[in-house]
């Protein structure tokens, strides 16, 4: 982690603390906090973040969303497949959480669903996911 990252996280956490003196959170504000942890790596920090954020906003897409990204990032996959999975109940055309929960069934070798979730990505953006899928073959060859 960069000091700057590290300066910035002590700087979030701090106006937590004080903010917490004068009143609740939103769930989007717990999102924007969750998201500045995970850009600076604190992926823990960043679920228990959108933990909050879903305690007080159940239907809160972006918050399941972002819960998934940080449990990706941490290799808990079947963790961020039920979160993907809760996304795309609550907005089935999340086009990037298709993909995405995709790409996960893909490296569990589970081929059929992940090409499930490929074509409804297809269906809802073509040259979206073509696009994305072309990245993602590229970045498997390096």
């Amino acid at each position: 982690m960069t000091i700057m990252l590290q300066t910035l996280f002590v700087l979030l956490i701090s106006f937590s603390f004080i903010h917490s003196i004068h009143g609740q959170k939103t769930a989007p504000e717990l999102l924007k906090q969750a998201v500045i942890c995970s850009e600076a790596g604190c992926l823990k920090d960043a679920i228990e973040l959108c933990n909050q954020a879903i305690a007080l906003s159940p239907k809160y897409e972006l918050a399941f969303f972002q819960r998934a990204i940080a449990h990706e990032l941490l290799g808990n996959f079947n963790r961020a497949i039920i979160d993907y999975s809760a996304t795309i109940q609550l907005n089935s055309n999340n086009i990037q959480a298709h993909l995405n929960r995709g790409i996960l069934y893909k490296k569990q070798k589970k081929t059929w669903t992940a090409f499930r979730d490929f074509n409804v990505a297809l269906s809802i953006d073509t040259v979206y996911t073509l696009s994305f899928l072309s990245g993602q073959a590229i970045k498997s060859l390096f």
